[in-house]
């Protein structure tokens, strides 16, 4: 069963390893509070995914992020 999530009203399917592809080679971005670890790099839980899902910044909040990412399997941290 592939993980499907509502996102600011969107509904958006991810998954672990889906992340972890979509991170490769992108730069992170300054941490401003919650942070996860991906390939050895630290980002921003709402750019991960903002890169991920492919939704602007504007269209969720920090929660729904930090919500998805720990439901698959990431640890978050601040």
């Amino acid at each position: 069963m592939t993980p499907n999530f509502t996102i600011g009203g969107n509904r958006v399917t991810l998954t672990h390893d889906a992340i972890v592809i979509a991170l490769r080679n992108v730069e992170p971005e300054p941490i401003k509070k919650y942070k996860v670890e991906i390939g050895g790099v630290s980002y921003p839980i709402k750019q991960v995914i903002c890169v991920a899902a492919k939704l602007p910044p504007a269209a969720f909040i920090s929660t729904d992020a930090f919500r998805i990412l720990r439901n698959l399997g990431f640890q978050v941290t601040q």
